[in-house]
């Protein structure tokens, strides 16, 4: 066999290599967006300590108070008005409620906070802290987008924050 015929052959065998991955990829249905959806309750600021009746619980979007929360784990609870704050500028929240199993709220902790227990997943716009009004023992929430969990569950809580991170009205905000 001469080198053109050979060298012929492998082209074609490349091309029909390349032709199954990029159809095979077509085929694959997209990831499932994980959480619930809600409409939008509006985004103006309020002074601190203004009552602000949310419409979901924890909140996914609303009036806020004009101070956010910097990334991070929590042990005291934060004020929903600047959790939602926050939310506007593209964070997670990750709320638990107080009577959740220590060593899940330590999963959580190791989970989205330094040093993180997963060194491929270091999220750096995650807030985590307790709240004892969440209607879930976990609820994981984004600007309009919520996820409640009756115990902790990692692939999930990694899926939904990597949807959800930074697609906020001020997503871009650190």
């Amino acid at each position: 066999m001469n080198s053109k015929v050979f060298y012929g052959i492998i082209a074609i065998l490349v091309a029909g290599l390349i032709g199954f991955i990029v159809i095979s990829g077509r085929n694959k249905p997209p990831a499932k967006t994980l959480g619930t959806q809600y409409p939008e309750e509006g985004s103006q600021h309020v002074a601190d300590g203004t009552q602000v009746p949310y419409k979901t619980n924890p909140p996914t979007s609303g009036p806020m108070y004009g101070r956010d929360v910097p990334k991070g784990f929590y042990e005291q609870e934060v004020p929903d008005s600047s959790a939602v704050h926050s939310l506007e500028h593209g964070r997670v929240w990750i709320t638990y409620r107080p009577d959740l199993p220590k060593d899940q709220a330590q999963k959580l902790k190791g989970l989205f906070s330094q040093p993180f227990s997963d060194p491929k997943f270091t999220p750096s716009k995650a807030i985590v802290s307790p709240r004892s009004m969440n209607s879930a023992p976990i609820s994981i929430v984004s600007w309009r987008w919520k996820m409640d969990l009756q115990s902790f569950d990692e692939q999930k809580l990694k899926q939904f924050y990597l949807q959800h991170v930074s697609r906020a009205p001020e997503g871009a905000a650190s």
